[in-house]
């Protein structure tokens, strides 16, 4: 630890997904602190925690380990306008986005989907490991994961892993699915309002989490032709279009800032 912060760590179990374990690190420190150390067979190694340290003198942090000892690290994840349906609203700092229930008059390009609400992140990523969580508020209907390139923009699309997907969904409220096929319905306890997404593009696993109250709900194992394609992207949908548009965003939340026991 950089000298002048003061770092504290207490940890706890995320959640079991059979063979894999995740466990919860919640670190406090003061000023500055741009690493974190931890023990890794025997010895000791630092690794990047949040690339932006100028904030508040103090700040709590959740730091996920990965079967018990790789260190996640969150990722600043972005939306892109550009590949935005042309109801879709996009904030200007890219971290969130809403139906507007209305066409709006925005630059067709080939990268842009025109007949699904949907869309997708700035980054991709071919390996490592990847944390990011989507703030999904009350809406009643939403999918997040992940699309591989080459995406498919144009024309009606079918969200599933044969497709380049892998994807979880809120349907009116109450069902959640993971979209194979067939869907597969899952059991998710309450109703979270933060979906936590974990990518490890190494090992070819797409992890979903009920942020609020720390439980694993789903695991894709990115098989198939994934291994013949291109990068991962983040993808999101504000959920089938309507006459009477959900307008509550969907927002990505930036790295492990918020506590997550205050909804």
């Amino acid at each position: 630890v950089h000298a002048g912060s003061s770092l504290s760590v207490s940890s706890s179990k995320l959640g079991d997904m059979g063979s894999m374990k995740v466990q919860k690190l919640e670190v406090a420190w003061g000023r500055r602190l741009p690493t974190a150390h931890h023990k890794r067979g025997g010895g000791m190694t630092s690794e990047g925690v949040y690339g932006d340290t100028d904030r508040k003198s103090t700040k709590r942090f959740h730091v996920y380990y990965y079967l018990w000892h790789d260190l996640i690290v969150a990722v600043d994840v972005t939306l892109d306008a550009d590949t935005a349906h042309s109801r879709l609203e996009v904030s200007p700092d890219g971290k969130r986005v809403s139906d507007t229930g209305t066409i709006r008059n925005v630059p067709k390009t080939e990268k842009r989907f025109d007949s699904h609400t949907f869309l997708l992140a700035k980054e991709g990523y071919t390996s490592g490991k990847h944390y990011w969580e989507v703030d999904v508020g009350k809406k009643r209907n939403w999918d997040v994961g992940i699309a591989q390139e080459p995406v498919t923009c144009k024309g009606t699309l079918t969200l599933s892993p044969e497709k380049g997907f892998w994807v979880i969904r809120l349907a009116d409220g109450r069902d959640y699915w993971a979209r194979t096929v067939p869907w597969t319905r899952l059991a998710v306890s309450g109703k979270p309002r933060k979906t936590g997404i974990f990518l490890d593009a190494s090992a070819k696993k797409l992890s979903f989490f009920n942020v609020n109250n720390e439980t694993h709900s789903h695991t894709f194992t990115l098989g198939g032709d994934s291994s013949q394609g291109g990068k991962f992207f983040p993808f999101f949908s504000t959920g089938s279009p309507s006459a009477k548009p959900d307008t509550e965003p969907l927002k990505i939340v930036l790295g492990f800032e918020e506590d997550h026991d205050d909804e």
